[in-house]
């Protein structure tokens, strides 16, 4: 069946507080059972007016929301498909002066099944193609985030616990009506149920997590192969072992350009207050210091006026910028 869903404009009032929303259309398909979902749409716009915890008037403003998504449900009773959201410009404002405007910002997931529909690979894509804080611009960022081999079953076990367990602390007042407290409880509900995830063996690749700007792009490129803790039967003794129990390996690498991570100094000390020609020469000296320190320390090198630092790790043993040394070494 299909349904055509118009949400009509909104305008809310009270005291300091504004809501204004200009509405939107979406479509959402479903079949008879209810397995497969499909919801797509737009809104052009909206804005919160607000007052922060500092009694200063907040604005926020969004224009051309998107979203495009589609689901089925799989045997092990939980979702797979593909979702799209995307944001063509927002901005904050505080006291009347714009704090910040994103503009390009896209997120899009997607989930598929393997292995006789047995296994999920999941990925997620998100994308911002400006960021100006104060008007200065400071660049734009990228991830690409990759989670495989996870087990269904087990991801079932895993959603069942946490949302048992975080349904929980709703009904606790004093948890409940504390966000601090509530959001350490819930991150602990969350590291509990984690290892149940584990049983598929599932690797975990970052590839790239960047920030561009007109003098270069920084990248963080990861990937992480876990396994099950459970299928070791002796007690862990070393630290290396404790890992050992739950990575296969490790293998990371983070490259800067100096310039990309000058010029970016330089745009966080003229927020500061600082005249250009005084942040360009703080920013040479911030980001010269800190390269020399992670050399000092042999955390980082520096090749071809780019700053990098490479991580490997198996079998307990690390490998730091081509130096081999045991994790109790490079943890001591």
């Amino acid at each position: 069946s299909s349904s055509d869903i118009s949400l009509k404009p909104l305008n809310y009032e009270q005291k300091d507080e504004k809501v204004a929303f200009s509405g939107g259309e979406f479509q959402l398909n479903a079949d008879r059972d209810g397995k497969a979902i499909s919801l797509s749409g737009e809104a052009q716009s909206g804005r919160i007016d607000a007052v922060n915890e500092y009694n200063q008037k907040v604005q926020l403003t969004f224009n051309n929301l998107k979203t495009d998504g589609s689901s089925t449900l799989a045997s092990f009773g939980e979702r797979v498909g593909n979702q799209k959201l995307s944001l063509e410009k927002m901005t904050i404002s505080v006291e009347g002066k714009e704090l910040a405007l994103l503009e390009g910002m896209e997120i899009s997931g997607k989930s598929d099944l393997v292995n006789d529909g047995k296994t999920i690979n999941s990925q997620l894509d998100y994308s911002l193609n400006s960021l100006k804080v104060q008007n200065q611009d400071l660049g734009s960022g990228k991830l690409t985030l990759k989670v495989g081999q996870i087990d269904g079953e087990a991801w079932h076990q895993f959603s069942q616990q946490y949302n048992a367990q975080t349904q929980a602390l709703l009904a606790q007042p004093e948890i409940a009506n504390n966000p601090e407290l509530y959001q350490e409880k819930v991150t602990e509900a969350f590291f509990s149920a984690l290892p149940l995830l584990l049983k598929g063996d599932p690797v975990i690749t970052i590839a790239p997590l960047s920030w561009k700007n007109s003098q270069g792009e920084s990248a963080l490129n990861l990937s992480l192969f876990l396994k099950d803790p459970a299928t070791t039967k002796e007690a862990p003794q070393t630290l290396a072992q404790e890992v050992d129990r739950s990575v296969k390996s490790l293998d990371a690498k983070l490259t800067i350009p100096v310039d990309m991570a000058t010029e970016l100094m330089t745009q966080v000390a003229k927020l500061e207050g600082y005249q250009e020609d005084q942040a360009k020469k703080l920013a040479k000296q911030q980001v010269e210091g800190a390269s020399a320190m992670g050399q000092m320390f042999r955390l980082t090198t520096l090749q071809d006026n780019t700053i990098t630092t490479s991580l490997q790790y198996t079998n307990g043993q690390i490998t730091l910028n081509g130096q081999k040394m045991p994790l109790e070494d490079f943890v001591g």
